[in-house]
């Protein structure tokens, strides 16, 4: 096969390279966020199968890289960040706090080695990650606006060819221009207050006329003071929540398969202001949270709509809503703006914590309204899909450190007592061995219509399973991750016709023959049972999915970045005889002149799949807060530039990407379809900060 014939000589030639450089300086550190970036881009690739090629996730990006920006104060380090950037156990971080709370700050890196379960080389690991200075405790309102920081970020961004849904003559076509706007005000002062407004245009939608008088399609908002006593936090606007393990409500990108045994399990980070520029999951309204360390209670309120149709009740003409609670937030046409808002959904409720170093106990509850009756869907796999006006759903969860090792859970009902578990450990076997299980239950009929726990599907519903991660540390410069999931569905999914199984294998190695060059590699398996046809009622079939990926990473000066890539993806269905596969090679140059303020990324692909199902997904650089997981499928050719100037106050990011199909006249279909077989985006942003 020419795909197979071009993997294999690829990888020979990393191979080569590889064994012709190993004699080279070592003149260049490791970037101490790779860690981070390469969790994000595991994890988001896994939602990627399911929550699609529009899902966002900017805002749990921007946190985390926000928290994990720069060096890191040991002394105020959240357990979130120990956890995922310092990579500390939570017994580690256990102690490390104990240690302050006896002995008071820490006031030296070195002194580090004598808190429990540190030890030299641990220290020597975390030292140019993290600084000792003091746990700044800022009087309310002091300098108020002296010690504040001030972000403004504007960003504009189109599809430069011609899409048929801007042609004048097109039926319910787009009634604005093709160019997407935004802009996003932030301010942040003594961290004790918080303000931020931002807007956002989606291409197609109009600006400053027609159904658009009022400028943007989106706007978000957020005030928040926090740290003010016993006032822990009080947000009123945009916000995120996160309790327990999600099993009834959650967000953000932890607790998710393929970011390895520190990252499979969620971190109870409580209220989370947020500004969105795209309409992602959120909630609007108001949540105040209060207490100390020990005890503390959250309550919170949230106003939102949906986007759907309204059909009449022709029993008594009662409207009923007909549609899926997501909103991509498109409103372009007619038909699009006439289903804005269709749907308006009230939620409320509480969450309690005790907090007691080793162990913590959480109380939470959710009730959920609608102004219209859902209805219930007639399609056999959708059975038990929600439906009505409410619901209802109440969970505890818990942590305890026992020794090194780490036992969580949490167990949720919804309104008819159907059962959603969760149940995880996370075992420190040794200081080169760290193993993670988790095991859920989510019965077929249970219904969290704001969980984000972990699982294979994007719902929390119909689903039973165990998941097994470990970490090795073979030696100096090698660590491995291997990981299997195996789990069963109760009832139909879509696609598939009946109850089914299926496991997923995950195998990471990371070598580092010098301090400045990095080989990854990377084995998937999955298999999965499906329908073998596209009509209901099919015999179902067997599925394998095989991915590999090399990664190579070499940087030969302080300025210069190089990474070359080759990923190999092949499909095998029991129906059908022939395998059908896809390949990818691609290379970066990441070029940083910090004295000119100027940094250049760029990267040429080449990709040939045998169609969409063989798609293969590939992390690119993009404009600050930004991340982009780009689907390579059919044949062609994809690169993309972005250069970057920064000045004290203000940084502007320039992007330009194209792909290129050579087996194809034109892209896409309905109002997206570009007669052409490229497709260019340009892409401008400008942060200024003060």
């Amino acid at each position: 096969m020419k795909t197979f014939r071009i993997f294999l000589t690829t990888m020979a030639l990393i191979l080569l390279t590889t064994r012709q450089i190993e004699a080279q300086n070592d003149t260049v550190n490791a970037d101490v966020d790779d860690r981070i970036l390469e969790n994000i881009e595991s994890i988001i690739e896994e939602k990627m199968e399911y929550a699609g090629d529009e899902a966002d996730f900017s805002e749990e990006l921007r946190e985390l890289l926000r928290q994990g920006n720069g060096k890191i104060n040991i002394n105020s380090v959240s357990a979130e960040i120990a956890v995922l950037k310092l990579q500390l156990s939570d017994y580690q971080y256990y102690q490390l706090q104990k240690y302050i709370d006896t002995y008071g700050e820490i006031v030296s890196v070195y002194e580090l080695q004598a808190v429990e379960g540190f030890d030299k080389t641990l220290v020597d690991r975390i030292a140019p990650m993290i600084e000792v200075g003091a746990n700044k405790r800022t009087r309310p309102f002091a300098h108020f606006f002296r010690n504040g920081r001030h972000e403004i970020l504007l960003r504009y961004g189109q599809i430069l060819e011609k899409q048929d849904g801007y042609a004048a003559t097109k039926e319910n076509g787009y009634l604005g221009s093709p160019a997407r706007l935004a802009f996003k005000y932030t301010f942040e002062s003594n961290n004790i207050f918080s303000l931020g407004l931002s807007g956002e245009k989606d291409a197609g939608e109009e600006f400053f006329k027609g159904t658009q008088k009022q400028g943007f399609d989106f706007y978000s908002f957020h005030i928040e003071v926090k740290n003010i006593k016993l006032l822990r936090k009080i947000v009123i606007g945009d916000y995120q929540l996160n309790f327990g393990q999600g099993v009834i409500i959650g967000s953000g990108l932890s607790g998710a398969k393929g970011g390895g045994a520190v990252s499979c399990r969620k971190f109870t980070t409580g209220i989370r202001a947020v500004t969105p520029i795209n309409e992602g999951e959120f909630f609007r309204g108001a949540a105040a949270e209060i207490g100390n360390a020990e005890y503390n209670g959250t309550l919170f309120y949230s106003h939102s709509f949906y986007d759907g149709k309204l059909t009449t009740n022709d029993s008594d003409g009662k409207l009923l809503f007909d549609g899926f609670l997501n909103n991509t937030g498109y409103h372009r046409t007619e038909s699009e703006i006439m289903k804005k808002n269709a749907l308006m959904k009230r939620m409320y409720g509480f969450h309690f914590q005790l907090n007691k170093r080793i162990f913590r106990l959480g109380v939470q509850g959710v009730r959920t309204d609608f102004n219209h009756e859902i209805i219930a869907s007639e399609t056999p796999y959708q059975k038990y899909r929600f439906s009505g006006k409410g619901n209802s759903n109440l969970s505890i969860d818990y942590q305890l450190i026992m020794k090194r090792h780490l036992l969580y859970g949490e167990i949720g009902a919804d309104k008819n007592f159907r059962i959603g578990l969760l149940q995880g450990a996370t075992f420190n076997i040794d200081p080169r061995v760290k193993m993670s299980a988790i095991f859920r239950y989510y019965d077929r009929k249970y219904i969290a219509l704001n969980s984000n726990a972990f699982g294979d599907d994007s719902q929390n519903q119909n689903e039973m399973g165990i998941y097994v991660v470990t970490d090795i540390v073979l030696g100096r410069r090698i660590e491995m991750s291997i990981s299997g999931d195996f789990y069963r569905h109760q009832w139909l999914r879509y696609g598939v016709d009946a109850p089914a199984t299926g496991c997923d294998f995950i195998c990471k190695t990371d070598i580092s023959p010098t301090r400045n060059m990095k080989i990854n590699l990377r084995y998937d398996y999955r298999h999965k049972t499906g329908s073998a046809g596209g009509e209901y009622m099919n015999g179902i079939e067997n599925r394998h999915r095989h991915r590999f990926r090399a990664t190579f990473t070499y940087a030969p000066y302080n300025f210069l970045k190089l990474k070359a890539e080759a990923g190999f993806l092949a499909n095998a269905r029991s129906s059908d005889k022939k395998i059908k596969s896809g390949v990818l090679l691609l290379q970066d140059v990441d070029m940083n002149f910090e004295k000119a303020g100027v940094g250049i990324k760029a990267r040429l692909a080449y990709f040939d799949t045998d169609s969409y199902d063989e798609r293969i997904y590939a992390y690119e650089s993009d404009l600050l807060y930004s991340f982009t997981i780009t689907p390579h499928f059919d044949t062609g050719i994809r690169g993309y530039l972005m250069i970057k100037y920064g000045h004290k106050w203000f940084d502007i990011w320039v992007r330009v990407a194209r792909t290129f199909y050579t087996n194809k006249d034109s892209i896409g279909s309905g109002l997206e379809k570009i007669a052409a077989p490229h497709k260019t985006e340009l892409k401008v942003q400008a942060v200024i900060k003060m």
